[in-house]
């Protein structure tokens, strides 16, 4: 029971916690909001899903929706296949608004993600994007501790670059 009230008090604090960003304002927002000295907001999705390429030649091309002292928000286009990685820093929800694929995490056990399937792991847990079936695949994804760029650990180092955001 105390671990569902945790998730369910996380996901409420992610939701109602957002940095207010009016459509008029930049798409990126950098930093928790200290020049708006906002606590709380809400926003529309679709400026950042818009400002993402419809094709590319990076793996994958993302967006910071929200950026705050302990967590984020952010969406991303898969455009291929990812190589087997983790993250030290930060677990991960993952939310798929479209595209479809099938991702290995852990021990080998795969999940089959289209829209509307809720995805997430810890810090150190293995996964990939092992098939994409249709796509790109958009995703929206809750960062609960702070997610750097740089924070992406290959299972083979012979992948280092292959899956970068940079």
């Amino acid at each position: 029971m105390r671990k569902k009230t945790f998730i369910a008090s996380l996901l409420v604090a992610i939701f109602l916690c957002p940095l207010y960003a009016e459509a008029k304002q930049p798409i990126y927002q950098y930093g928790p909001g200290e020049k708006l000295g906002n606590t709380w907001g809400g926003l529309p999705l679709q400026p950042y899903l818009d400002s993402l390429p419809k094709t590319s030649k990076k793996a994958v091309e993302d967006r910071t929706v929200v950026s705050m002292p302990k967590g984020g928000v952010r969406v991303f286009r898969l455009y291929r296949p990812s190589p087997p990685h983790y993250h030290t820093k930060s677990d991960a929800i993952l939310y798929v608004l479209s595209g479809k694929g099938t991702y290995e995490v852990a021990d080998g056990k795969t999940i089959e993600a289209e829209p509307g399937t809720m995805m997430y792991w810890r810090a150190g847990t293995p996964h990939a994007l092992v098939k994409l079936t249709e796509g790109p695949q958009d995703i929206l994804i809750f960062d609960v501790g702070v997610r750097s760029p740089s924070d992406i650990i290959y299972l083979d180092p012979k992948d280092e670059g292959k899956f970068s955001l940079d």
